[in-house]
Parts: structure tokens; C-alpha cells; sequence
């Protein structure tokens, strides 16, 4: 096999592994938005059957802990939201040249859909520990008082 029949294939090989990353990427934020929206229907439905009032600073951790939610679903969507690859001109090079420019642009794209789901994660844990700490308060109140 010639030098550029072998880099063009093996150029398609990593190209295919790249695309099939997208979609495991995307399968992960979907995953995670199901997850993520089930776990505060719970909470808001957990809530609605009580039959007393959270304190004021409950309230506000519970505010809190919605808005690091929002801020989770945000990356989430941005994560499903499709992106183009850029426009990639042939400026001469032959296939390989076109290849290896494709394969860059993926790469660019998995690396910030990635990025967009470690910020969803660490929003979501911070979601987590803010929901249980204003949870623990309320139960502390409830016992105490």
C-alpha cells in the first residue's frame, strides 16, 4: 500500500473514532438531563407534600441549589445542541491534508463538548451537597424547634 494510501486510512479510521465519540458524548448529556430533571421533579414534588413551611435560609439554599441546577441543564443543552464543523477550504495538501483538517475540527468539538460536561457535573454535585446541607438545616430546625 503507497505512504498515502496508508495515512489516508488510517486518517478515516480516527475520523470514525472521533464521530463515534460525538455520539457517546451526547448519549452522556442526554443521560444526564433525564437524570438531572427526574431528581428535581422528585425534590419539587417531595416539597409539595409537606405540610410546613421551610425557614427562610432553607429557602434560599433550595434558590441556590435551583440555580446551580439551571446552570447544569444550560451545559447540558449545549452539549446536545449541534455544532457544525467548521468550514474546512481545500487549500491544496490532497486527501490526507483534507483529513487530518477534518479530524482537527472534530477534535474540537469533542474536546468542548467535554468541557461543558465537567462543568455540568461539578454543577450538579454542587446542586447536590447545597439541596442536603439546606435539607439537614430544615431537619435540625424541625427537631430542635
Amino acid at each position: 500500500m503507497p505512504p498515502d494510501a496508508r495515512s489516508t486510512q488510517i486518517l478515516q479510521s480516527e475520523l470514525g473514532e472521533v464521530r463515534d465519540e460525538l455520539r457517546r458524548i451526547d448519549a452522556k448529556a442526554r443521560d444526564l438531563l433525564v437524570v438531572a430533571t427526574l431528581a428535581v421533579t422528585v425534590a419539587g414534588v417531595a416539597l409539595g407534600l409537606l405540610h410546613t413551611a421551610p425557614p427562610p435560609a432553607v429557602v434560599i439554599g433550595y434558590l441556590l441549589a435551583m440555580g446551580l441546577w439551571m446552570g447544569a441543564v444550560v451545559q447540558l443543552v449545549l452539549v446536545v445542541r449541534p455544532m457544525l464543523v467548521p468550514h474546512i477550504a481545500d487549500s491544496g495538501g490532497g486527501i490526507d491534508s483534507w483529513l487530518h483538517r477534518r479530524w482537527q475540527a472534530l477534535t474540537q468539538i469533542v474536546t468542548a463538548k467535554y468541557l461543558r460536561i465537567r462543568r455540568a457535573v461539578d454543577l450538579l454535585l454542587a446542586m447536590t451537597a447545597v439541596a442536603t446541607l439546606s435539607t439537614l438545616i430544615w431537619m435540625a430546625v424541625t427537631v430542635i424547634g
